[in-house]
């Protein structure tokens, strides 16, 4: 296998040098123009969490996290949350506010993650691609003094005061090409060089002396950026239908033996991080990322299969659309697995 890799790098090593230098000179054309396009506003600082993967790397689970501290420190600050609302049936300009309830099935016009974040932190959202448009929003409307983007990294058309760069360790156990030839999306050292923080997620799952090579890379193309490094830890398992909260120990005692069901990036650290904890996974059913449900599949994968179902939190928000439609033996055998 590392053979092949080397022979791929240097088959490909012009292509990819050539596509370097073009990215290099887009990335820089746009930072020279649009450097003087962007508006700063007085009062508010704008974080933004992004990646350079076509994959997904936990960047709106940092987005959640990030917040929930911001909540809790002790000079509370005004907080809230842009993001495209990726794979959503809407291409609208669409606001969550914190003053107003919304249905389930506001879901699909919002996307998963728009929605997941607004339901658990309860801060405003808005959804659109125009990130400058959605940025004034919240500070004209909400008097936001912190706004979060989820996503936007490769985003030059607004200023940013805190660049995070989330890292999926997963995705460098092998050699990436940058796309069209893989999934990058942009060369790694032009993101780590407007990184002020660097999060490498998923670490558990990886050797040691690979962790200490990137992290070296890192600081080679970035002495001053901060690398942080991160896992998932599995909170609790809520019922879906009665929002019944388990411990993860009390979750095993009374369910031991589990279906999964997931469309999310990488459905690796979901399985792992619950047979890691004992469970023995008897079915499977994954789709691909942002996936979007049909009842019929839902009905289907609870008649064949009787055990409980173990879903992200993702994934609830999406399936939660059907709550009206299944019927409730159904929806009481669905748990997610907050983390």
């Amino acid at each position: 296998m590392i053979n092949i890799i080397r022979i791929l790098k240097i088959i490909l090593l012009p292509l990819l040098v050539l596509l370097c230098i073009i990215y290099l000179l887009i990335f820089l054309f746009l930072f020279i123009i649009r450097k003087y396009t962007q508006k700063k506003f007085d009062n508010l600082k704008i974080v933004c969490v992004g990646n350079i993967t076509l994959g997904g790397s936990g960047k709106t689970e940092v987005v959640r996290k990030l917040i929930e501290d911001i909540k809790n420190a002790k000079m509370y600050k005004k907080v809230g949350v842009i993001s495209r609302g990726y794979k959503r049936k809407s291409r609208e300009f669409l606001v969550l506010s914190p003053q107003e309830s919304y249905p389930d099935k506001y879901v699909e016009k919002v996307g998963d993650e728009a929605f997941m974040l607004f339901r658990d932190l309860k801060v405003p959202v808005v959804v659109s691609s125009d990130k400058k448009k959605a940025i004034l929003e919240l500070y004209k409307r909400f008097s936001s003094e912190v706004i979060v983007s989820d996503d936007g990294f490769q985003n030059f058309s607004f200023h940013k005061d805190i660049n995070i760069l989330v890292l999926n360790m997963l995705d460098f156990k092998k050699f990436k090409f940058i796309f069209p030839l893989g999934n990058l999306r942009e060369p790694l050292f032009l993101a780590v060089k407007r990184a002020d923080y660097v999060i490498l997620n998923h670490t558990r799952f990886i050797l040691e002396d690979l962790l200490k090579k990137l992290k070296a890379k890192i600081k080679k193309i970035n002495k001053n950026t901060k690398i942080i490094t991160a896992n998932y830890k599995i909170k609790s398992f809520v019922n879906l239908y009665s929002k019944k909260i388990y411990s993860p120990l009390e979750f095993l005692m009374l369910y031991n033996k589990i279906n999964l069901l997931c469309a999310i990036a990488n459905p690796f650290v979901f399985k792992k991080m619950l047979m890691m904890e004992g469970f023995d996974i008897i079915k499977e059913f994954f789709k691909l990322d942002h996936y979007w449900y049909k009842s019929k599949e839902i009905i289907k994968f609870c008649q064949k299969n009787s055990f409980p179902i173990v879903i992200t939190r993702k994934d609830a928000v999406r399936i939660n659309y059907y709550i009206d439609e299944i019927k409730k033996n159904y929806m009481e055998r669905f748990f997610y697995m907050d983390i």
